[in-house]
């Protein structure tokens, strides 16, 4: 397996975890906003699949697989602006799973061959999309974490 591979693997095992955790939440833990915290389970989950479009087929030239409906509101810098439903929160779930799939499809047909160097708010420099990607992975333990603590806090 490549280095690659493995990302790809764990990547698709985060995005799991969190939609079967999206499943076991109800609608008022999800939409909930932790005291002291600016967002809530769903923006989280959310803006993975926003900066997964954001840093990969925007930097590529490559068009985008979401929504730019679901994509903008949940881009760095925004904030929850009000309650999700059930049947958005069920897209999520199953976006996570599918984008990250398609994201993999992609990458191994070399649509994201174009990738336009970037330096993240980290000072990270990503050369390419596979720098992108392992970034990606790096982003989405950070954001499984919050969801993780965020749980807790509403208890």
């Amino acid at each position: 397996m490549t280095h690659i591979d493995s990302t790809f693997k764990i990547m698709h095992s985060i995005r799991k975890t969190i939609a079967f955790t999206l499943s076991r939440l109800s609608l008022e833990q999800i939409n909930k906003v932790p005291h002291g915290q600016s967002n809530n389970i769903i923006w989280n989950a959310a803006h993975l699949i926003s900066v997964q479009q954001l840093l990969v087929n925007r930097r590529s030239g490559a068009p985008y697989t979401e929504d730019k409906n679901i994509t903008a509101p949940y881009k760095p810098g925004t904030f929850p602006d009000g309650d999700v439903d059930q049947e958005f929160v069920d897209y999520i779930k199953e976006r996570l799973v599918k984008s990250s799939l398609k994201l993999e499809e992609d990458y191994k047909d070399g649509l994201f061959d174009n990738y336009e160097p970037f330096e993240t708010r980290t000072e990270v420099k990503l050369a390419d999309a596979t720098d992108a990607i392992n970034f990606l992975l790096f982003h989405e333990g950070v954001h499984l974490g919050y969801i993780m603590s965020y749980i807790n806090l509403l208890k």
